[in-house]
């Protein structure tokens, strides 16, 4: 079981964790169990302690658990991801490279 550390003292296990969400310099994490987590982290300093197997950055403002993924679709020209919770982004360009190398990995069809 992984833990991502916020402080010596605050911990999350990665598993709970839906997406995380730039606010400047701070980050929001949202967890499974509806629950928002405010770090007073950058996103980037949070991804280089995240798991790069298990974690993806979608844009310059989130980050969502892989484990969570439940669908993507293209729509005009526009990468779409949906997670288990509902919750959709849309990919940057610069990341749709990203994207197409974990969907080919992945062995289901998560298109809708």
């Amino acid at each position: 079981m992984n833990e991502l550390y916020l402080t010596r003292r605050q911990q999350i296990e990665t598993d709970k964790i839906l997406y995380l969400e730039s606010e400047i310099n701070y980050t929001s994490i949202y967890t499974t169990s509806s629950a928002r987590i405010l770090a007073a982290l950058t996103l980037g300093v949070i991804e280089s302690r995240l798991d790069t197997k298990s974690f993806i950055r979608v844009n310059r403002s989130y980050i969502i658990n892989l484990s969570h993924l439940s669908a993507y679709r293209h729509e005009n020209n526009k990468l779409i991801i949906r997670l288990s919770g509902g919750k959709e982004f849309i990919a940057s360009r610069r990341r749709l490279k990203t994207f197409q190398n974990v969907f080919s990995e992945s062995s289901k069809d998560l298109s809708w």
